[in-house]
């Protein structure tokens, strides 16, 4: 999970997953456990991750953004959505990701708690 995190990247400048390590493990679990009440229900998928992209929707100044990314133990919002989003398999399936896809991440490099 630490490495996986530490891929990503704002600005240029790389997510510390060591820092953010426990807040990761949260969201990651926080959808597993979402996804396995809401099971196949398309619909209901849909719902919860374009409910959690909205709840993390932010705009900030690019000193502030940099300031989070030294100091806080969660990810940058953006990456706390397409990070969890991209180790979901169920995200996969709802939005027909492909391997030429940005958010696309193989399904051996993605991570979670109960893999």
């Amino acid at each position: 999970i630490v490495e996986y995190y530490d891929g990503y990247e704002v600005m240029g400048m790389p997510v510390d997953g060591e820092l953010t390590l426990a807040e990761n493990i949260a969201d990651l679990g926080a959808m597993t456990c979402i996804t396995s009440i809401i099971g196949d229900d398309r619909e209901m998928l849909e719902d919860a991750f374009e409910q959690m992209a909205y709840n993390w929707a932010d705009v900030t100044t690019e000193s502030y953004a940099l300031y989070l990314l030294k100091v806080d133990t969660h990810a940058p919002n953006k990456v706390r959505v397409n990070a969890v989003l991209s180790s979901c398999d169920a995200f996969y399936d709802v939005y027909r990701i492909w391997n030429w896809d940005d958010m696309y991440v193989a399904p051996e490099d993605r991570v979670g708690i109960w893999k």
